[in-house]
């Protein structure tokens, strides 16, 4: 039965306990209140912030003193939420100084950050990178799994039931739709690749020309390519008089490969035999 009672509790200033800034809820406020005091001492230890509370907390043990507890109501495990929601609103209704995030009645689940907020995290964040300390930790607990650094997934093969969960997962997925790289990021992508030579003057191995022909053999087009193909200006259409002209000055001097060269020699052999024959 006592397990059944939830107390919403609060924490007070140490010198005024009519002076509350925190409402809390807990089946057991005493270990909860230890718990309270023991996160911010952790956050004095590593010398790091936490959230309001923590930091407030934290504030008082730097001065050598600690929050009061004082319990306000206890309630069951069926109306906890909305009696917390109700103190909280009743003493913020009153101009006290609480330092709650939420309305109450959940947690953490359901706290919004305002865009200030959102603004210093990005602040606090930016450009940081994390410590050799943890980088080599994480890399000891991949070894302790077995896992090979750098090689986690080289030489897997994905089963048939994740690509289809992949492809089912990404059907209407539109939120790269419509969306353009700035000049800015273009420029530096620009300034990245330059000097690299990942394909320059690299010729695709026959066996691959191979294959590649192999797995598209008789590979019908998808709709929206066959949709997109015929609404394109290639489909069906015929050149002019002008666009013909325009094409063979463009090609003019240009020396031909030797496929094209190869193919002219064939059909001209062909045409020779016709005539002969």
């Amino acid at each position: 039965m006592f397990l059944n009672i939830i107390y919403i509790y609060a924490l007070t200033e140490p010198n005024n306990e009519f002076e509350i800034r925190y409402i809390g809820k807990s089946n057991k406020p005493k270990i909860r209140y230890e718990s309270h005091l023991y996160e911010s001492k952790h956050l004095i230890r590593d010398n790091k912030n936490g959230n309001h509370r923590q930091n407030w907390i934290k504030k008082l043990l730097l001065n050598n003193e600690k929050p009061k507890l004082v319990i306000i109501e206890e309630c069951t495990i069926h109306n906890w939420a909305e009696e917390e929601k109700y103190w909280i609103k009743y003493y913020k209704d009153w101009g006290y100084d609480l330092i709650n995030e939420t309305e109450g009645g959940e947690g953490a689940y359901g706290y919004i950050r305002s865009e200030e907020t959102r603004k210093k995290l990005s602040l606090v964040n930016l450009g940081r990178k994390q410590s050799p300390e943890v980088i080599k930790k994480r890399m000891e607990t991949c070894k302790l799994r077995g896992f090979e650094i750098g090689k986690v997934n080289i030489g897997r093969k994905q089963s048939l039931e994740e690509i289809k969960k992949r492809t089912q997962f990404l059907i209407g997925n539109k939120h790269t739709l419509g969306y353009k790289h700035t000049d800015e990021w273009k420029q530096d992508q620009s300034e990245r690749m330059k000097g690299k030579k990942y394909s320059l003057g690299r010729k695709t191995p026959k066996e691959e020309l191979i294959k590649m022909s192999l797995a598209l053999k008789g590979k019908p087009w998808s709709k929206a390519r066959r949709d997109a193909y015929e609404k394109s200006n290639k489909c069906g259409r015929k050149w002019t008089e002008q666009e013909r002209k325009n094409f063979s000055l463009k090609k003019k001097g240009v020396p031909w490969s030797e496929n094209r060269r190869r193919l002219y020699e064939a059909k001209k052999q062909g045409n020779q035999l016709q005539k002969t024959g």
